[in-house]
């Protein structure tokens, strides 16, 4: 954390005049906290008729991973630049046709049911970890350099009925009615 003042000075050399009175612009900052170190080397994912199931490393089995982001996009691999350092993951805004799934904040964590898709959908996801000092928000670091895992799964279709022929339960035949 770092904390600051602002004084504004006229002069050079040996006859500086620094502005001590009134007015000051005093502020606080933090720098991000430090970028995990790697992915998460498992993704896989379960597809059923309206959900999902992902499975991936537990963030804590990483270098300095406090937790997930994952983004899901239909039709193409999301877009990731609306991931910014130092923006908390329920701020942060993503390009149109990207969605936030969720915020995996338990870093023991090792899946997540994503639910109330829609069949017969393929749906693609991202998996990016993060670190923070869990009090800022503006000291989110997001590991979006290397290989982000990622994957592609279509949501399974309901069965169909297209006719129907009733049968004599006696004779196990059709009855034509």
């Amino acid at each position: 954390r770092y904390h600051f003042e602002i004084y504004p000075y006229t002069g050079s050399r040996a006859s500086i005049d620094f502005k001590t009175g009134g007015g000051v612009p005093v502020d606080d900052d933090r720098t991000f906290s430090t970028e995990p170190a790697t992915h998460s080397t498992t993704f896989t994912a379960t597809a059923g008729l309206t959900s999902v199931n992902l499975s991936f490393d537990a963030a804590n089995t990483i270098t300095v991973a406090d937790g997930y982001i994952i983004l899901r996009r239909n039709g193409s691999a999301p877009d990731i630049s609306g991931v910014v350092d130092g923006v908390d993951p329920a701020s942060l805004t993503m390009p149109a046709g990207t969605t936030r799934v969720t915020d995996i904040t338990n870093d023991a964590t090792t899946s997540y049911n994503n639910t109330s898709l829609t069949p017969g959908q393929t749906y693609h996801y991202v998996l990016i970890p993060y670190n923070s000092n869990g009090s800022n928000a503006n000291t989110f670091n997001y590991k979006t350099d290397g290989t982000i895992p990622s994957l592609s799964i279509t949501t399974t279709l309901a069965p169909t009925i297209s006719s129907v022929t009733p049968v004599d339960e006696a004779t196990n035949r059709p009855v034509t009615l």
